[in-house]
Order: C-alpha cells, then structure tokens, then sequence
C-alpha cells in the first residue's frame, strides 16, 4: 500500500485500493466514539462503517480532521452490522494502538466528503422509492377488492399520481445540489 498521501489517491483513482468511509461520528459521535492521537499512542472507535472488506479506511477525528487507518493492522478489529441495505457490508471499527495516519486537517475536507456522501445516499434513496412506486402501481393493477382491481379506485389512483409527480420532480433536486456542492468544492480549491 502506499506511503504517503499522493500515492493513496493515486491507489484509490486507479482501483488498486478500495477504502471504506466511517465518518458518521462527524455529525454525532455516540459511546466514546471517535479517534483518539495522542504521542503514546491512539484509539479508533467507529460506530458505522460503510465497506466492511475495505483495505482501510477515511475515519473522522479531532477538530474535523480526516484519517487513513490501515485494515491490515492487527490492533484493528471489524465487526459486521446486521443493517436492512443487503447491497454492501458495514461494519463497526476498533482499534487500540494503532497508528492512523493524518489525510487532512482542514474541516472544509471533512465537510466536502459529507457533502458528496449525503448526495449519494440522497440518489441511492430516490432510486429505491421509484422502485417502491414502480411495485404500488403494478400491485395496484392486480389486487383486487369488491370484484374491482384498486386501481380503478379514486384514491388509489390520486395516491399514486402524488407520489409518481414527486418521484419525477427529485433528480432535478439532486442535480441541482450536487451542481452546488460542486461549484462550492471548485472555488474552495482555486
């Protein structure tokens, strides 16, 4: 794995590195949470880790700052996390002794990333409701109540239309923030 920062995104752009995010105790750090540096040596607490088989991860720590921590460590134990998404992994983190390594110590940094990552899950959740929709119209077009399918019911059919123009209008909404959160990005780093 490499050595410095460069190399790291270098490893990451070109697929060689597959890196996991724990960065939920920047918005709320719960049961001691956190990284802990000291010049002795160091804790790492994550709750919730996106990417339980990452070779290491970006983990939140003081002051906003951000850090590589190696999945090869032997301090470092995993746990899995039984969660609803059967997409991906998580898993929560644990580490006594190990050294994580400093990426950032610019809060902007952290926040760009949590930016990009709330975008993520915004897109991922707008794709899982027009699925949802997508189920509710066909079952409406075959459940049947008082010899009629559903869907042929007034309310059913003005509960369906709501939804379906609100589903249509998101990715507009998506597109836009995360054109923001782009342009927010460009001119920190100009």
């Amino acid at each position: 794995m490499a050595a410095n920062k460069t190399d790291r995104l270098a490893d990451i752009a070109a697929g060689r590195c597959r890196v996991g995010i724990a960065l939920s105790e920047a918005i709320g750090a719960r049961l001691d949470a956190g990284i802990s540096v000291s010049a002795i040596d160091s804790t790492v607490k994550a709750l919730f880790a996106l990417d339980a088989m990452a070779y290491a991860y970006l983990v939140n720590g003081p002051n906003q700052s951000l850090y590589w921590v190696d999945s090869k460590d032997p301090g470092l134990t995993r746990t899995l996390l039984t969660t609803i998404d059967k997409t991906g992994l998580s898993a929560s983190l644990n580490s006594i002794r190990q050294k994580p390594v400093l990426i950032a110590d610019a809060p902007e940094v952290l926040q760009t990333g949590l930016d990009a990552g709330r975008m993520a899950q915004a897109a991922d959740s707008l794709g899982a409701a027009q699925c949802m929709l997508d189920q509710a119209v066909v079952y409406a077009g075959q459940r049947e109540q008082f010899n009629r399918v559903i869907a042929s019911f007034q309310a059913v059919k003005h509960m369906c239309r709501r939804n379906g123009v609100s589903a249509r209008a998101l990715p507009g909404a998506c597109l836009v923030r995360r054109a923001c959160a782009y342009r927010k990005a460009m001119t920190m780093h100009a």
